[in-house]
This record gives structure tokens, C-alpha cells and sequence, in this order.
């Protein structure tokens, strides 16, 4: 917070940089019945 930045959570669950977007798109895939 001192360099700016907001923390965010996401709830229980920490996901890493790099599987954080992939998770992210699956999740909104899913929701709109692309899956």
C-alpha cells in the first residue's frame, strides 16, 4: 500500500500469476455456457 498498490482478495483460494488468467477465462467460459 506504501508503493501504491491495492490489495485485492479473491477469496480462500491463492492463485498463482500464472494460472490466475487461465482460471479466469475458464471460469467466464463456463458461466456463459461455452463449456
Amino acid at each position: 500500500q506504501r508503493a501504491g498498490f491495492t490489495r485485492l482478495r479473491l477469496g480462500p483460494r491463492v492463485l498463482r500469476t500464472e494460472t490466475a488468467g487461465l482460471a479466469a477465462i475458464a471460469a467466464l467460459q463456463s458461466h456463459w455456457g461455452d463449456f
